[in-house]
């Protein structure tokens, strides 16, 4: 049974999987590991411009092997009001740190705003965001030259565009981040904004969070 909530912005929790509705877009963020959004339809598509439904959009971190922000444990709606929506979700079965994605979304714009949030499951202190550790967008798909483009200024900026006329982005509110395309050999199609630089040590049960916004 889906739960909803009657307002602008329309949220429906189910078992698997939470669909976001705005005036703007249609997003479902699959629980399932790797935790993340798989479809997201702009208002006036008919296409999803996320393809990959294994793991579209994740991120992940390098202590001594990788570890990935697993699948969700738990949705919690922190705010709902007219044009705004604020949805946390909770990672699960994680070992060295516990994640937290809060979810902003509005109705008038094509944008939402997450803010990751670490936290040290370890005895020891570890560092966060460690080597790796990046919002990651990998769409699984081919893209020619001249359909990407990175910005340094005014702030950490990489986008994509499709031949339907939409685009797909992210940017950082940290001005040190650095927007990216391949992974960590700089191979392949994903994009990412890295922050490797940014790292601070953090204690057992104490957290931190890292900011950044995704458009289409």
């Amino acid at each position: 049974m889906w739960s909803t909530l009657s307002w602008a912005i329309t949220i429906k929790d189910g078992k698997t999987e939470v669909n976001i509705s705005t005036d703007q877009y249609k997003l479902t963020w699959q629980k399932a590991e790797t935790m993340g959004y798989s479809t997201a339809i702009p208002v006036g598509s008919k296409k999803s411009l996320i393809q990959n439904l294994e793991d579209p959009f994740f991120h992940g971190g390098d202590y001594a092997g990788w570890e990935y922000w697993g699948a969700t444990g738990k949705v919690k709606i922190a705010e709902q009001d007219v044009g705004k929506s604020v949805i946390e979700y909770q990672s699960k079965d994680t070992k060295i740190m516990a994640y937290s994605c809060t979810a902003t979304y509005w109705d008038g714009v094509p944008y939402f705003m997450h803010e990751v949030r670490g936290t040290n499951l370890h005895k020891e202190a570890q560092a966060f965001p460690v080597s790796g550790y990046d919002p990651i967008f990998n769409p699984e798909y081919d893209f020619k030259k001249e359909e990407f483009k990175l910005w340094k200024e005014p702030i950490p900026y990489v986008a994509i565009w499709r031949s339907n006329g939409y685009f797909i982005g992210l940017y950082s509110k940290n001005p040190k981040a650095k927007a990216r395309k391949g992974d960590w050999q700089g191979k392949g199609s994903v994009v990412q904004l890295n922050h490797d630089w940014q790292l601070d040590m953090i204690e057992r049960k104490n957290n931190r969070n890292l900011s950044h916004i995704a458009l289409r």
